[in-house]
């Protein structure tokens, strides 16, 4: 064999080997995928009675029960929690048996000698708030627990003046929390 063969057989050994021990890789494309989870936010709201009974003696002490408003978020910014009466008319009313109003406990703080009826709790603690028709905040949470809840007791309190008639007084709230 010539020098020349000689050499053109090695080199044809030397590339058929370099094209075997090239990586697969060098053969094949590739492409990346980002993988995004938006959480929603959410958030829920429950209380320990859905109805409250009190009974009250003219122009004796006032009446109180306590609720448990408990509120559920995964918001990392907190929720507010609101309270508003659940109707235009803010006053506790009587109604005979043809739905007629025949007597009314007004939306005030109740005490001792008046007829009242009220709540406190959260942030309106500390003395009697009369309920209104639109939303008053009882608390502001600037960032929650992710995996819990927080519970904020609410009282309610109502008070007759002597010479009130007796009877059944109805009324009612509504409780609202929004994520933040």
């Amino acid at each position: 064999m010539s020098n020349i063969t000689k050499a053109v057989a090695a080199l044809s050994v030397v590339a058929g080997l370099g094209v075997a021990a090239l990586p697969l890789s060098s053969f094949a494309a590739t492409s990346q995928v980002d993988i995004t989870a938006i959480v929603d936010n959410t958030i829920g709201i429950s209380v320990s009675a859905p109805e409250v009974e009190m009974t009250v003696a003219p122009n004796g002490p006032v009446s109180t029960k306590t609720v448990d408003v408990t509120v559920t978020t995964n918001n990392t910014l907190g929720y507010t929690l609101n309270i508003k009466d659940s109707d235009n008319e803010t006053a506790l009313v009587r109604y005979n048996d043809s739905l007629v109003a025949e007597g009314t406990i007004p939306a005030a703080a109740p005490a001792k000698g008046t007829s009242g009826w009220g709540f406190m709790g959260g942030d309106l603690s500390g003395s009697w708030n009369a309920i209104q028709t639109t939303d008053q905040q009882l608390v502001e949470k600037t960032s929650s627990t992710l995996n819990g809840s927080e519970t904020t007791p609410v009282t309610f309190g109502v008070s007759a003046a002597t010479g009130l008639a007796n009877g059944t007084y109805k009324g009612g709230v509504i409780f609202t929390a929004t994520a933040k």
